[in-house]
């Protein structure tokens, strides 16, 4: 048929069907004079997890919980995706800590889902319980296990504020040359689904820890980048306190004027999560809203490494509450931390943090 190794085959069915028959590429076989190149882009060779799992195609096992499939975490990846220009950003910074972690930092663009005020409904009081079921070294001293706490259908998060009142009606288009929808919604009254996806980006990965450049990094961002960058995010636990408190001094003082009307928040994964009931802590419930807007095909990013260790990382539910495999157990198998993921987590900080803080009390006189 012209074309080396293509071949008809008759069927039992009395259907013909093409069948390709092809070789892998001699130079690049373990033997092969390509292979020293196709190791390249893995740090540790051949026993490099990304090699392991790009390559040959060795996930995590299939009877464990993983965060997201592989299938749908690669779907999410896209090299060439850029920001939609109309949209607000979040910018979030993940400190490293040691070793061959990444100071990585993100914009993400915000979206209607941001913007809810949430209440959960049947929420219980419960109390302080020392440590239990799970090893958080790598959490910091302030991470709290709650006891107790089932997932119920009772539990579920009601919309209002941009879900109420706000007039019937919609609209979704497609911006030229990007294939994702963006959309606003109304309501009629009821609560309504927000389906706009949303692109994360990794802008700069920082060997190690320099706190002064990072914060040189968050500034020129936050200059190319002005006025569209609404909040800051940053992982406070560690050096990382240091990069906030430098921006924060930087905004109180007006040195730079861009960062006057951009809310920071010093974000602490190890503390409790804004719902209680459901999650371990704030990791843990973060990392649910990411598996959520994954599983729901509303979020795309651009790093192929959030790709292997979205699909990498494990969950449980120890007494009836979502937490995620301890970081050490993680860099044990992968080799270094998800500083690429903890970015992409902490963007969504900003959300979980506003939902549970206090209304202003005023008195008056």
């Amino acid at each position: 048929m012209g074309i080396e190794g293509l071949t008809v085959r008759l069927t039992n069915g009395g259907i013909n069907v093409l069948r390709l028959h092809y070789k892998s590429d001699p130079k690049k076989r373990p033997d092969g004079e390509l292979y020293p190149v196709l190791l390249k882009g893995y740090p540790k060779g051949k026993d490099d997890p990304r090699y392991l799992i790009r390559v040959k195609g060795d996930h995590a096992e299939s009877s464990v919980n993983t965060l997201v499939s592989y299938t749908k975490a690669y779907a999410a990846y896209s090299p060439d995706l850029g920001l939609f220009e109309d949209r607000d950003l979040v910018l979030a910074c993940d400190a490293a800590r040691e070793g061959d972690d990444l100071t990585t930092i993100l914009l993400r663009e915000k979206c209607l889902r941001d913007d809810c005020l949430w209440t959960y409904e049947d929420e219980k009081e419960e109390k302080y319980d020392e440590w239990a079921d799970v090893r958080d070294s790598d959490n910091g001293d302030d991470n709290i296990v709650r006891d107790g706490g089932d997932i119920s259908d009772t539990n579920i998060a009601k919309m209002e504020g941009l879900s109420k009142g706000n007039g019937g009606g919609g609209s979704f288009e497609k911006e030229a040359g990007d294939d994702r929808e963006k959309g606003e919604s109304g309501t009629d009254g009821g609560s309504i689904e927000f389906k706009e996806e949303v692109a994360a980006l990794i802008v700069k990965k920082i060997p190690k820890h320099k706190t002064m450049e990072a914060v040189s990094e968050i500034i020129l961002l936050v200059k190319e980048y002005h006025p569209r960058i609404k909040e800051i995010a940053i992982d406070v636990i560690g050096v990382g306190a240091g990069v906030y408190d430098r921006l924060f001094e930087l905004r109180e003082t007006h040195e730079i004027d861009d960062l006057d009307d951009i809310a920071l928040y010093a974000v602490n994964v190890a503390e409790s999560a804004g719902n209680k009931a459901n999650f371990v802590n704030l990791r843990a419930e973060l990392a649910h809203i990411v598996k959520e807007e994954l599983e729901g095909e509303l979020l795309l990013y651009n790093d192929e490494d959030i790709v292997d260790q979205v699909s990498q990382l494990k969950y449980k539910y120890p007494k009836g509450r979502f937490i995620l495999e301890p970081k050490e157990d993680f860099k044990r198998r992968y080799k270094r931390s998800y500083d690429e993921l903890d970015a992409l987590f902490i963007s969504y900080a900003p959300r979980v943090i506003r939902e549970r803080q206090p209304e202003a009390r005023m008195r008056w006189i």
